[in-house]
């Protein structure tokens, strides 16, 4: 054990150098394990840290599923299966395809085609969190897209390395979407269980967590599953909207220290590359920060979403996932893919960790560009439109969450004219099936302002999050009392003194419902719509 510990200590000084010089240029810190593990390869021998670096992976995926938001995926679930589905199928198909006409094995042609065809959960988690908090729709459908993905990827190492008949294959499959579904079942129920035996308290919810996970692993090893569907499973059991993330507050630390020691463990097996790894390398990589992001882009805009939204999700999921190097170390160690493999599934995941933070940095650019391109595509975010002949006298709804709808149902009470302008489409089937006038649109787009014909409305009402989509709102129309704004960071720092503003932190939906009316009622006795 001391030897262990003594082994380590040179490996995290070398990390440290490594994550301070990322640090500097805010690029993710994976690289820098990788990096540090080829450092120490080349000084000490480290495979005494082979125990830790296989706990660390099982950790890894534990908090995967552990950070599911099924909350998320509800709402948008056909649409999300039919882009996750398509977009793996069809690069899954061509890469492996292509793998193994070049004379790869079997499961070269997999691991390469997984490589290919999944996003980092890792990754995205980073990049999108921040999104998802403002409830931007960008990071919603990365997050939900995500999780497809990692469903579809732990079902594959379910299978991949097992023999070729039929009937081994179809055991451990059904096995393992038994496992799965029961994990999305049974969440709820043991989460409430859990809090009341632990009284949530935090150390015993912790203790719980891993116990529950190294159990759950212990016996199903036993039928001889991968560990991989496992972990995630257990991480799904474990995760609830309103407790996970306090649960992943407790398992960060831990995860994090497990995940550094894992990447070096990973990068102490890499040497220099051989003209066939560094081919495979920009393969893979071509085909993910270029190919990837356009597949996902197309199907997100044949599903509905503007071009706008898709770029802004597509260009936060290129990357090679976790799932991938967990399929190349697998399959190396039992022999069934080459170190030229699985070295270049490790290269090309150093590589996209550390392009996607750029591409997520200007995707707004890259959707400038696109819109140049392909001009005629954005025209479609504005063909789902339901508006009245004459449209005067209405009161604008920016947004149609829970906020919005409440509050729509209470101004159609009092026979109100309402317009709703949303740019997903789940909330415009929502506006349709409750019977609103509605726009379809992005609202840094003039043909939208256009149709909701703004300087005739009574009151525009915005529950839109961030600073773009609100800044056309501050830049024509913010010089009007008649303009209330729920959490908009943009307008608040602004123009505090013509615009209401009112906070979901610190007021209901009714109580902002009720001003929202006071304030409709006041503006009907003076009698002065937006002009």
């Amino acid at each position: 054990m001391s030897e262990s510990f003594l082994l380590l200590t040179g490996p995290l000084l070398l990390t440290s150098i490594f994550v301070m010089i990322l640090n500097r240029y805010e690029l993710p810190l994976y690289p820098a394990y990788l990096l540090a593990g080829i450092g120490t390869s080349l000084l000490v021998e480290i495979d005494a840290l082979t125990g830790l670096a296989a706990i660390g992976i099982v950790i890894l995926i534990f908090t995967t599923g552990l950070r599911t938001r099924t909350d998320r995926l509800y709402e948008r679930t056909s649409r999300m299966v039919i882009v996750s589905v398509v977009h793996i199928l069809i690069l899954f198909s061509i890469v492996s395809g292509i793998i193994y006409a070049g004379s790869y094995t079997r499961p070269e042609a997999i691991v390469l085609g997984l490589a290919a065809s999944v996003g980092s959960t890792l990754a995205t988690y980073k990049l999108v969190d921040h999104d998802i908090e403002r409830n931007l729709l960008h990071g919603r459908l990365a997050d939900a897209i995500n999780l497809i993905e990692d469903v579809i990827a732990c079902l594959l190492l379910a299978v991949v390395f097992i023999g070729p008949t039929s009937t081994t294959v179809m055991v451990p499959l059904i096995v393992s979407i038994i496992i799965l579904g029961t994990a999305f079942v049974l969440r709820d129920h043991v989460m409430r269980l859990l809090n009341i035996v632990t009284g949530r308290q935090s150390e015993l919810l912790m203790l719980a967590g891993i116990g529950i996970l190294f159990s759950v692993i212990t016996g199903t090893d036993h039928l001889g599953l991968s560990p991989v569907i496992t972990a995630f499973a257990t991480g799904i059991l474990l995760s609830q909207p309103i407790e996970k993330n306090y649960f992943i507050d407790m398992f960060e630390p831990l995860e994090d220290f497990f995940i550094a020691l894992s990447f070096l463990f990973l990068g102490s097996l890499l040497t220099v590359p051989t003209r066939t790894t560094i081919v495979l390398t920009i393969m893979l990589v071509i085909v993910t920060i270029l190919v990837s992001p356009l597949l996902t882009l197309s199907s997100l805009l044949l599903t509905g979403y503007d071009i706008r939204t898709a770029t802004l999700t597509a260009y936060r999921m290129d990357q090679i996932s976790e799932f991938a190097i967990i399929a190349a170390l697998l399959g190396w160690n039992t022999g069934f893919i080459s170190h030229n493999v699985f070295q270049a599934v490790l290269f090309a995941f150093g590589i996209t960790i550390v392009t996607t933070s750029f591409t997520a940095r200007y995707s707004e650019q890259i959707y400038d560009r696109l819109t140049r391109l392909f001009g005629p595509l954005t025209s479609q975010s504005h063909a789902q439109t339901h508006l009245p002949e004459q449209l005067t006298d209405h009161i604008i709804l920016l947004g149609y969450g829970n906020t919005n709808q409440a509050l729509a149902s209470q101004l159609a009470a009092e026979d109100h004219e309402i317009v709703v302008i949303d740019f997903d489409p789940a909330m415009i089937e929502q506006a349709e099936a409750d019977d609103r006038w509605y726009i379809f649109g992005d609202l840094r787009h003039d043909q939208t302002w256009e149709r909701a014909n703004p300087t005739q409305a009574r009151m525009i009402v915005s529950t839109i999050s961030g600073v773009g989509p609100n800044k056309p709102l501050h830049d024509r129309y913010s010089n009007t009392e008649s303009i209330i704004c729920v959490d908009s960071e943009y307008l608040d720092q602004t123009q505090p003194d013509t615009v209401l503003y009112l906070s979901r932190t610190e007021l209901s939906t009714d109580s902002i419902s009720d001003i929202v009316l006071e304030t409709v009622d006041a503006d009907e006795e003076l009698d002065h719509p937006l002009r």
